[in-house]
């Protein structure tokens, strides 16, 4: 089962490349994370979509679970039309209920105050932020959890 969540980070101010958004997703049983820069939240659905292609090519077999809190950024006709053809269910946990998103929750203020503290102690600017969470994310995928 995979979750997912599209995490803002404050407003577009510091931005290299044209990126104001990132979306997480994590892997249920071995918590692994990929992330996606966005430029818009729009652009979520389509990351997903390829997400999961990725992943039945990766791990050789279907996903057969989504989860994502009910906030409404995979309700779009494209996106449930996509999930049915796949024969994949779709799992609606409570917005801002941390025990049934903690999971995605607790990587995404990791993510973000860890790439904070990367910039800070490195004295680079703030626009670095998209390459500071990529990193971050690189670290953590590499740690045991």
């Amino acid at each position: 089962m995979y979750g997912s969540e599209v995490v803002s980070l404050q407003r577009c101010y510091f931005q290299t490349d044209g990126h104001c958004y990132f979306i997480t997703f994590i892997d249920s049983h071995s918590r692994y994370i990929k992330d996606k820069l966005l430029k818009t939240k729009d652009e979520a659905e389509v990351r997903l979509i390829a997400l999961i292609e990725h992943a039945e090519v990766e791990i050789g077999k279907q996903v057969n679970y989504f989860q994502s809190n009910s906030g409404g950024k995979y309700f779009s006709g494209q996106f449930t039309k996509y999930l049915k053809s796949k024969e994949i269910h779709h799992k609606f946990t409570n917005s801002d209920t941390f025990q049934e998103n903690g999971v995605a929750k607790h990587a995404n203020h990791t993510l973000v105050h860890a790439a904070q503290m990367i910039l800070f102690e490195s004295s680079l600017s703030r626009s670095f932020w998209d390459y500071a969470i990529l990193y971050t994310t690189h670290i953590l995928n590499r740690v045991i959890n």
